[in-house]
């Protein structure tokens, strides 16, 4: 059976051995700590040593894993645009149940002023006490840039910018985590609020 680092891969190019070869958008990778990729894909770093579309196999010695460039990863940028727009539209039109299915029973919620997390119930109980009341007026997301991506999660920030039926506007930068489920849904998994010199440092600001 293929390991998950090699599912639908072609044979593998010259130099590579069967224990540091990953394959991922049409490219084979070399690294020197397979087990580590296969365990922590989102958080890859992209590094000096990393193989572009037909170019050599090349390898990495300073174990740092490899992985393509977010913007070699149009389908990652495609699932995020598609989940910003249900997310969006489901507030905007106060569907809860809508709402809620686009986000993780085991979401983690950072940079909320006054709380270390939040999670999945206080996101609903929110919810179901603005939506009713259509407190939001105008939600949307701007300057969206990938971190990290791989086949089950996407990491990017963005600005988000909300608007209240009573006029207040709010601009903040934020950084959200998408993982894929086993229905193949992606749902959040994780939510941080951006302090305003990290997300003007990002350009977000």
């Amino acid at each position: 059976m293929e390991s998950p680092a090699t599912v639908g891969a072609p044979a593998l190019p010259k130099g590579g051995g069967d224990d540091k070869r990953y394959y991922f958008e049409n490219s084979w990778y070399y690294v020197d700590n397979i087990s580590w990729v296969k365990n922590n894909p989102w958080q890859m770093k992209e590094s000096p040593c990393r193989r572009g579309v037909n170019k050599p196999l090349r390898t990495c010695s300073n174990r740092v894993p490899i992985y393509p460039r977010p913007e070699a990863l149009p389908m990652s940028e495609q699932i995020v645009n598609d989940w910003l727009r249900q997310f969006v539209a489901s507030a905007l039109a106060g569907d809860l149940a809508g709402h809620m299915a686009l986000i993780s029973p085991e979401v983690m919620v950072f940079g909320i002023d006054g709380f270390d997390t939040l999670g999945y119930q206080d996101w609903h109980a929110q919810c179901e006490h603005e939506f009713p009341q259509r407190l939001l007026r105008d939600l949307d997301y701007a300057a969206i840039r990938i971190r990290t991506a791989d086949p089950r999660r996407i990491l990017f920030k963005a600005l988000e910018r909300t608007q209240t039926a009573d006029g207040q506007a709010l601009a903040q930068g934020v950084e959200m985590l998408l993982q894929a489920d086993d229905d193949g849904g992606w749902r959040l998994q994780q939510l941080r609020v951006l302090p305003d010199d990290e997300a003007r440092h990002d350009g977000l600001l």
